[in-house]
Formats: structure tokens, C-alpha cells, sequence
């Protein structure tokens, strides 16, 4: 019997060989495309992050400066190891967006064996500016609701009036908490003022918020004066509607709109504000300053439908 084993495996010997050098080439190639698979991929989502990175950079120059905003998103993507050579960046006509698209060739390594030198990568971002909406907390919304027609730019204005100037008794003064709870009157106004809105809900277009009643003089006076005293304190340079530090409290957002009916005031867009002087008491409880554009609003969403005030949400959307 073992004889007869011993003349089998010898004459066998000749395809065991030949199978177990057909198995090699195949584990050979599974490892191929395990391991070119894996580095592919690797390289394809530093692409798209780099990409991505590149337009949101980018983006933070638009509407107003296209030629920096390509210089920047080039700047961005060869930081996060992108050759220049590989990429090509695009402003659209209205300068509302800017789209990157990298594609280049990725070498390949075990796969070499079976001719497969290189493989084509591709990534594709695109970041665009457009009217701000859904302002939830953080966002510096106050509450003071203006009308579109009072909108003038570079300009001394008036955001709220004093007493017994107010149209219909109504002197711009809302109830942000109305968004999510009825509760409101001097402390809740004079909080949002101070703070700007830190509710749970979100401020966007169609958004109903109740007015308050009355000049709110204390609680004006008291926000607005936090405001001032903040920036005195706090800010790099001594700001004004031309040239502030970009965090400066005297920079306020403000629901732009109208009165539906006597009591509810509907959002339909923002625009910014510039504090100026602190208001006095009373019937003097006015809120001066300047509106002025553009300004950028982190976390918040765009809306191409809504009216373009300048203030601007930066997004990535492809």
C-alpha cells in the first residue's frame, strides 16, 4: 500500500505543482486588488477632502472678490497635498459659486504585475453664497424687526424708534421667544438684545414672531450699553461701520419684514446693523447706526429665493 501511494504522489507531483502555482498568481492578485483597492480609496477621499476644503475657503471670498477667491482655494488645495496640475477651479457668472474638480493619476503597486501602472482619481466640490436663512443660536439675531424700505446703506439710520414714534404703536421691538413659546415681555426682549437670539428654534423666511408692546426703554438701553461697553473692552481695534473686528457685539442681525396682522411680524429675510450710539431713556430710547453689507453667517442655510440683503451663509453643495 504504500508503495502504491509513493507512485501516486510522484506521478502527480508535475500538477500538484502546477495548481499550487496557479493559486499563488491568484492570492497574488486578490492581494492586488485588496491592496491598490485600499490606497485607491485612500487617495480618493484626500482628493475630495482637499477639494472640499479648497471651495469652502474659497467660497468666503465670494460674491465680491472672485480673482481671491481662486487664489485661495489654490492656496487651500496644495496645502492638503494636491498638485495645482491636478486640479481645476471655476466661478460661476454671478460669482455666487465656486467648483473644484481634481483629476489625476494614481500609481499603482502590486498590480503592476498584471500590467495596471496607474489608476484615474477624480473629486468634485462646490461651494456657493447665497441670502442666509434658518438663523438659530449663535447667529446674532436681535429683536428689532425692520421693513424692507427702510433698508438704506452707508448712512446714518434709525433701527427703532422712541417713544411715541412707533407706526400704530409698534416700535420694532419682538418676541423672539415667540418661535417656540409665548412667553415674553422686558426681561426676555432685553436678553436677546443683549445676547442675540440663544433659543432652540430657528429664524427664517415665513417665520412668525409675535411683536412686543411698547418702547421697551429699559431693557434698550441696557442691551445696546452691554453691547458698546463689550466692544470697548473686548475688540482689536476701535470699530466702526467701515472697518470693525469681525466678532465686534456692536454687529447685530435683524429679521427683515412686515406686520401681518396687529400682532404677528413675518420674516423675509436679514440684514446687518451697525450700533452707534447708546440710546437714551424714555422717549429717547432710540437704536441709531448703520446697515451695511456683506456679512457672513456661520451654520446657517441659503436661500436663492429669499431677498439679498448682504447677509450671506457660505455652504458646501455638491
Amino acid at each position: 500500500m504504500r508503495n502504491l501511494l509513493n507512485k501516486i504522489v510522484r506521478e502527480d507531483s508535475g500538477a500538484i505543482m502546477v495548481m499550487v502555482a496557479l493559486g499563488l498568481v491568484a492570492m497574488i492578485g486578490c492581494m492586488a486588488l485588496v491592496i491598490d483597492a485600499g490606497a485607491g480609496y485612500a487617495a480618493g477621499m484626500k482628493a475630495s477632502n482637499a477639494a472640499d476644503a479648497a471651495v469652502l475657503a474659497g467660497v468666503q471670498e465670494l460674491p465680491d472678490d472672485p480673482d481671491d477667491a481662486l487664489v485661495k482655494a489654490q492656496n487651500y488645495i496644495q496645502l492638503n497635498g494636491v498638485d495645482l496640475a491636478d486640479v481645476t477651479f471655476s466661478i460661476s457668472e454671478d460669482h455666487k459659486s465656486i467648483t473644484g474638480d481634481v483629476n489625476k493619476e494614481q500609481d499603482m503597486y502590486f498590480a503592476r504585475i498584471f500590467g495596471i501602472n496607474t489608476k484615474n482619481l477624480k473629486a468634485h466640490a462646490k461651494a456657493k453664497v447665497g441670502p442666509a436663512t434658518k438663523l438659530g443660536e449663535g447667529t446674532g439675531v436681535v429683536p428689532i424687526g425692520v421693513l424692507q424700505d427702510e433698508i438704506i446703506y452707508d448712512k446714518p439710520m434709525t433701527l427703532k424708534e422712541g417713544g411715541g414714534e412707533g407706526e400704530q404703536g409698534w416700535y420694532g421691538c419682538l418676541n423672539l421667544n415667540s418661535i417656540t413659546d409665548d412667553h415674553g415681555g422686558s426681561d426676555v426682549y432685553e436678553h436677546f438684545l443683549t445676547y442675540g437670539y440663544d433659543g432652540d428654534g430657528y429664524i427664517g423666511y415665513g417665520t412668525l414672531i409675535l411683536e412686543e408692546n411698547g418702547n421697551m426703554s429699559g431693557g434698550t438701553g441696557d442691551g445696546i450699553g452691554y453691547r458698546l461697553q463689550k466692544c470697548q473692552d473686548e475688540c482689536d481695534r476701535v470699530c466702526t461701520a467701515e472697518d470693525y473686528d469681525p466678532e465686534c457685539p456692536r454687529l447685530v442681525i435683524v429679521p427683515v419684514g412686515k406686520m401681518i396682522d396687529k400682532k404677528n411680524f413675518q420674516v423675509e429675510s436679514f440684514v446687518a446693523f451697525f450700533l452707534s450710539n447708546e440710546p437714551g431713556n424714555g422717549n429717547e430710547s432710540i437704536i441709531t447706526g448703520q446697515f451695511i453689507k456683506p456679512v457672513n453667517i456661520p451654520g446657517a442655510e441659503v436661500d436663492d429665493t429669499i431677498k439679498d440683503n448682504g447677509v450671506y451663509a457660505r455652504v458646501l453643495c455638491e
